[in-house]
């Protein structure tokens, strides 16, 4: 079962900050969003693994930081990098690299992922911003297309807030 997120308003944490990195994980957020959409969250013909949804909120979230004078990238690896809270040694020496040409890191994540990029830049002057919440857990139904995209659907309509009080 993912995670569900939504994004978060963190124009009031990014306020100082020259330029920042965006850091998504590559699997709750953007199937949270491409539910959210109503689109779908796979399509291999058109878009290879990227997510429309999760390409939309990234491009508005550089803009919006744009607007505000703040230079935004977003972190790219040659090698598929999926859960951002499994990383492994390797990856997180890469990211390391990568994020100390920053002023912050905006993560796009749940707070395993925000966790994870705080460990990884705890002796870095770089700000480590959460740019997701959490929503609750959420249990979905994959739908194949004929051209192969893949939609998912959340079966009950509603996602299980946290904390959970009985399973």
């Amino acid at each position: 079962m993912p995670l569900y997120l939504e994004p978060c308003d963190i124009h009031s944490q990014v306020q100082g900050l020259g330029s920042v990195l965006i850091a998504p994980c590559r699997i709750c957020p953007s199937m949270s969003l491409s539910v959210a959409a109503g689109e779908p969250y796979i399509e291999p013909l058109k878009r290879f693994l990227s997510t429309r949804a999760y390409a939309r909120a990234i491009n508005k979230l550089r803009a919006e930081l744009a607007e505000k004078g703040i230079k935004a990238a977003v972190f790219q690896s040659d090698l598929p990098v999926p859960l951002m809270c499994i990383w492994t040694t390797w990856q997180r020496q890469w990211f390391l690299k990568k994020a100390k040409q920053f002023d912050g890191v905006v993560v796009l994540g749940c707070d395993s992922a925000a966790y994870m990029v705080g460990d990884i830049l705890k002796d870095e002057s770089c700000r480590v911003v959460q740019g997701m919440t959490v929503k609750g857990i959420v249990s979905v139904t994959p739908r194949f297309g004929w051209t192969g995209a893949i939609t998912l659907e959340i079966k009950d309509q509603t996602c299980v807030r946290w904390p959970r009080e009985s399973i």
